[in-house]
């Protein structure tokens, strides 16, 4: 597998000024086309930026500290969002960084796992959500246990936050 999404950047995506301690930034969430991306733009390119509420996902305000970047904790209402945001994408990438969450957000209990199912040899997992009246269905990729973790690592870069202990690579409702 081959990411472009990285941690938080060391300069603004647009000006390519360098980052130093103390300095406010944002960082956006895009979802493009084919894979999300984020980008850390300093205040004044974060403001005379155009918004595109068609790509533009997220953004969080933050500050860079004299340690460098640090992950937040994991906010779940803004991952179930993203969840549901990416579970409308149709690429093979959205397909398997919605999976991964998916399985987050059930061991979170912020979904519910309704069944496993298989199709046209294809494996699924439908969970359900109060938030939404549709059963979602998330084709469950085969992945290698270092698939797993690589896709693990660049969500938690995507969103610069630390989604806890490595989870199992096994799939089932307690342990994802």
């Amino acid at each position: 597998m081959n990411y472009t999404i990285r941690k938080r950047s060391e300069g603004c995506a647009r000006c390519e000024r360098l980052f130093e301690a103390g300095d406010r930034l944002f960082s956006i969430i895009l979802l493009e086309e084919e894979e999300p991306l984020r980008r850390d733009l300093c205040v004044a390119c974060f403001e005379a930026r155009d918004p595109d509420p068609d790509r533009e996902f997220a953004y969080w305000k933050t500050r860079m500290s004299s340690q460098g970047a640090q992950r937040r904790l994991v906010d779940f209402n803004t991952l179930r969002e993203l969840f549901f945001a990416m579970a409308e994408r149709d690429s093979a990438e959205y397909r398997k960084i919605c999976y991964l969450l998916g399985l987050v957000l059930i061991r979170k209990r912020v979904i519910k796992l309704q069944e496993f199912t298989s199709e046209g040899g294809l494996d699924y997992l439908v969970v359900t959500a109060k938030q939404r009246e549709e059963p979602i269905r998330l084709e469950a990729p085969e992945l290698r246990p270092e698939e797993f973790e690589e896709l693990r690592e660049r969500l938690k870069e995507l969103l610069d936050m630390d989604l806890g202990p490595p989870a199992s690579t096994e799939a089932s409702p307690d342990t994802p």
